[in-house]
């Protein structure tokens, strides 16, 4: 009978499956001050979706600012290039960022609307 070999297999699998489950729950993040319109470019380090809806700009020396866009983002940093074509060296609200794919380059994804950015820490993990 194959039922007994494969349930062990399964039995020894478990843990490794478990721990491969991504986190349910994403980080929280707490307004630290008053929303601005604009962030200097110079300052960025890193652009990261936050929900479907807001994204979280990390910015150099470990601030980081929250914009909850106009409408669904489908910005994946793995596949996906931020294009930001602006008359200012800041990332401003009612600004377009232009989604295109990494493979083939070039191509257009979709755009998102950045809205007013809030300054934001991450806060502490519930127990």
């Amino acid at each position: 009978m194959r039922t007994m070999p494969t349930i062990a297999a399964l039995a020894l699998l478990a843990p490794v499956l478990a721990a491969a489950k991504p986190n349910p729950t994403p980080p929280v993040y707490v307004a630290t001050g008053k929303q601005t319109s604009c962030v200097q470019e110079r300052d960025l380090d890193t652009i990261v979706p936050l929900t479907p809806t807001a994204l979280l700009f990390k910015m150099k020396g470990g601030g980081s600012y929250r914009s909850d866009l106009d409408s669904k983002c489908d910005y994946d940093p793995d596949w996906d290039v931020i294009v930001h074509q602006s008359p200012t060296t800041s990332f401003c609200s009612g600004e377009i960022l232009q989604l295109q794919h990494r493979d083939p380059p070039g191509v257009f994804k979709g755009a998102c609307i950045i809205g007013p950015f809030t300054p934001v820490k991450r806060a502490p993990a519930q127990p």
